[in-house]
């Protein structure tokens, strides 16, 4: 069945979540209950997914602004809470 999956990851961090098999990202924000904090704790990655494939590991990374981001992969989005005063960035992990 193919079907949308949101994934909370903590801010800050290279992260690791389990999807299915060729899912697609759709959207890179916070959920309604991060969205109402003053001071949010994680990101939300929404993706298209079909649980009829085989789950596997996806690494991300989240930098806020002025982080070294030397060492990232692809931009996947960017997500701007309270005006600005809390800003981070995802990126697939970079193949070491």
């Amino acid at each position: 069945m193919k079907t949308i999956h949101k994934f909370p990851i903590p801010c800050n961090s290279d992260v690791e979540i389990e999807a299915p098999e060729q899912s697609k990202l759709l959207h890179v924000g916070l959920g309604l209950a991060e969205a109402n904090r003053l001071h949010p704790t994680s990101v939300c990655l929404w993706f298209l997914v079909d649980t009829a494939l085989p789950k596997q590991t996806c690494h991300f990374q989240v930098r806020s602004t002025g982080e070294d981001c030397s060492d990232v992969g692809k931009h996947l989005g960017t997500v701007v809470v309270n005006g600005g005063e809390f800003v981070w960035h995802v990126f697939e992990k970079r193949n070491s």
